[in-house]
């Protein structure tokens, strides 16, 4: 029995609930049914037909739900988002809920929305699979949370609190299981306080202390065994001050402690919220920043030989507090601070570009909450 137009509409209605990630519309992907009041509804809708084996069939498909414009079907959130996961950038709104992603592979823009929960400013995040882990920020909160967009949706789990409450930290995926939190100001002002949290142990463990109490840190992992900071602010006695130094620590090295390196060239001059990242076995990219103005400037540092030079500046000076770079396709993406913009650096051809902050405007925005 063919299911008519106004059944089909109560479906996608339906559905579209569905993506609002309420609670009370859950999916369970384990089993491959949805549950709750979701589960009631088509039920309902199946026992009245007797079956209905093509109500099925239009679940499994969007594009026989919406014949018109498949692209713009909403059915499965999972199904949907699933593809964005390894392949974008993303930034949190502060004083909002907001989850803004920007998918490099499609070169679109998306919102999530995270319930019950604001992100304070100052805070930071990372990005692991599927999953988003939120610490500090606000007046030097503790609180860690975890977002699970697949297993949990949009609601926040409140994991293990870090040693001490901090603000403008920063948080560094070492592996998929560990992250580590670095400098930060708190209340007696800068930090030197280093932490790991163990996600499967649910434990933030303290970590030997930097050589200088600092926040607004460049962090990198090297080849999967060192970590590198650059750069940050510091405030000693009262004095304010950009900071030039860099640090690195052999994590996996038992009673390791955090060296100042001696570099060759000329050096970074201080700044405050650079980003860097990996880029190939032997290099290190570290761009942007803030000293009083917003800084065009990027580098490449070779760990090995210690010599740091100068590449292609960026399009625009650019500063990225509570921003992660990630590696798609030999290019490096991330979201600005001051604009918005996703910045681009081409690994191969070491020119930079930008895409314009108007790609959050509503009108081209993909919301998922609607």
């Amino acid at each position: 029995m063919r299911i008519t137009e106004e059944e089909e509409k109560r479906v996608r209605n339906a559905v579209s609930e569905t993506l609002k990630y309420n609670s009370k519309y859950k999916y369970d992907y384990i089993n491959n049914k949805f549950v709750g009041l979701m589960n009631v509804f088509v039920e309902d809708l199946k026992k009245q037909k007797g079956g209905l084996e093509e109500l099925d069939d239009k679940f499994k498909r969007p594009d026989l739900l919406n014949k018109v414009k498949p692209k713009n079907v909403k059915l499965d959130f999972k199904e949907k988002l699933v593809p964005y996961m390894s392949s974008f950038v993303y930034y949190l709104k502060e004083g909002s809920n907001e989850i803004n992603i920007y998918n490099m592979k499609a070169s679109k823009a998306i919102k999530l929305f995270a319930e019950k929960n604001k992100f304070l400013k100052h805070s930071d995040s990372v990005q692991i699979d599927t999953r988003l882990y939120y610490s500090g920020g606000g007046v030097y909160e503790k609180m860690t949370f975890e977002y699970d967009y697949i297993l949990n949706g949009n609601t926040p789990e409140r994991k293990c609190d870090m040693n001490y409450g901090k603000n403008l930290h920063k948080l560094l995926p070492i592996s998929r299981h560990k992250i580590m939190s670095i400098g930060g100001q708190g209340a007696d002002g800068s930090l030197d306080i280093c932490e790991l949290f163990d996600i499967p142990e649910n434990i933030w463990k303290l970590m030997p202390c930097l050589n200088e109490r600092k926040y607004g840190i460049a962090p990198c992992c090297f080849n999967s065994t060192f970590i590198y900071i650059f750069g940050g602010f510091t405030v000693d006695d009262g004095i304010e001050k950009f900071l030039s130094t860099i640090e690195m620590l052999n994590y996996k090295e038992s009673g390791a402690r955090w060296n100042v390196v001696k570099i060759k060239g000329e050096g970074i001059k201080g700044k405050i919220d650079m980003s860097a990242i990996q880029i190939s076995k032997e290099q290190i990219l570290i761009f942007g920043g803030y000293d009083g103005e917003f800084k065009v400037n990027a580098f490449l540092y070779n760990p090995e030989d210690g010599l740091i030079r100068e590449t292609s500046q960026m399009v625009e000076g650019e500063s990225f507090n509570a921003r992660k770079p990630i590696i798609f396709k030999d290019k490096v993406y991330i979201i600005g601070y001051k604009n918005k913009g996703v910045n681009v650096y081409d690994i191969r051809t070491t020119k930079w570009e930008l895409v314009k902050a108007n790609i959050w405007l509503p009108k081209i925005i993909e919301d998922f909450a609607d």
